[in-house]
């Protein structure tokens, strides 16, 4: 299963990734107003060639295609700028064969499936607020949908292609759990006293569980051999991450997931920060 982090979906445009395909767009065409087709062309194959064995290459390839058609051909950079901005890290990378992607029904709104899994747990409809819920989870499914629950759902619905079944076997948690970080799930600020190292790190490169600490707290995180790369927020300690722990999960590795531009207000400054990909195992003994 892997888990849709924090519900602060990012701009596509702070990518690292997609940054440096606009300042190598920019090098080769400095002014302003239409690129040439053969211009763009050249720069965009030059840069998905060099993206060869990238976990993000297909997207930015889909994303790159998805642009083209949209803007009918013209290539500008400001017209490129605006996409990216109003394109969601969520709508761009598409979940991978076999993953269960793992949302609460408040973040599936606005995105579609192809196969769906509600699991109610105590959930009763006696509210329009609930109901309302149920039916933006439900419309999220285009080819099968299938709702799992302890409660009456539904009594009433008796169409003629829905199957009823009563399962009474105990379903345990799965062995392994991944857990994508949002941004409000990692110290942002730990990320710049480290941005030389960050400098180093490229999406997909492995992390290891870390620790910094001061003097007068024990601060968790990720890191490398060479150091600390990210700390994580106390919102992610104090609320998934403490929920998952509660349940028997501890952090066994992590992976470099997205290399993100970051604005700190107070030092009106960007830095890059790393949103990582979480491993959490089950401990055998726990219940």
């Amino acid at each position: 299963a892997r888990y849709v982090g924090g519900s602060d979906d990012f701009e596509v445009g702070k990518l690292r990734e997609l940054r440096a395909f606009r300042q190598r767009m920019k090098r080769v065409h400095p002014g302003i107003g239409l690129i040439p087709k053969e211009t763009w062309e050249k720069v965009k194959l030059e840069f998905l060639d060099g993206l060869a064995g990238h976990p993000l290459r297909a997207d930015i390839e889909d994303l790159l295609h998805l642009y083209e058609t949209s803007y009918k051909g013209r290539h500008d950079l400001a017209e490129w700028n605006t996409f990216v901005r109003e394109i969601r890290i969520s709508d761009a990378v598409r979940p991978k064969k076999g993953v269960v992607l793992v949302s609460t029904m408040h973040k599936s709104k606005g995105k579609e499936f192809n196969n769906v899994f509600i699991h109610l747990d105590g959930h009763v409809l006696d509210s329009d607020e609930a109901r309302r819920l149920l039916y933006v989870a439900c419309t999220r499914a285009m080819d099968s949908l299938e709702i799992h629950t302890n409660t009456l759902v539904l009594t009433d619905y008796q169409p003629s292609h829905l199957e009823r079944v009563v399962d009474a076997d105990e379903h345990r948690p799965p062995a392994t759990i991944e857990y994508v970080l949002g941004m409000t799930e990692v110290n942002l600020g730990s990320c710049a006293y480290v941005s030389e190292r960050i400098k180093k790190l490229r999406t997909g490169d492995e992390l290891r569980p870390d620790a910094v600490q001061f003097a007068s707290n024990h601060a968790r995180g990720l890191g490398t051999t060479q150091g600390n790369v990210l700390l994580y927020s106390r919102k992610f300690v104090g609320g998934a991450l403490g929920r998952l722990e509660r349940n028997g999960y501890s952090v066994a590795r992590g992976r470099v997931e997205y290399i993100v531009e970051w604005y700190d207000k107070k030092k009106d400054r960007t830095y890059e920060v790393v949103l990582p990909r979480l491993s959490l195992r089950r401990s055998e003994t726990a219940n």
